[in-house]
């Protein structure tokens, strides 16, 4: 989680951003290792999201509920 927020925090800062970024919100600007782990443990939570599988099907196909453009089959 530490590299992850490190990362999103460095392409955040590139310069194809300037401009479009304001501030960051979330996590602690140039924080410590350690300071990233207090926020992690204090900011994350688990959440109840709901999934499903949704196959795929080829052109003409009697299976799948999607296209390979992410059209619902039998949907307008």
């Amino acid at each position: 989680m530490i590299e992850a927020i490190k990362l999103a925090q460095t392409f955040c800062r590139a310069p194809a951003w300037k401009g479009y970024i304001a501030e960051e919100i979330s996590s602690p600007v140039n924080a410590t290792n350690d300071q990233l782990q207090d926020y992690i443990r204090g900011s994350v939570v688990t959440s109840y999201h709901a999934i499903g599988l949704a196959a795929m099907f080829a052109s003409g196909a009697r299976y799948g509920v999607v296209d390979s453009d992410l059209s619902v089959k039998g949907a307008s």
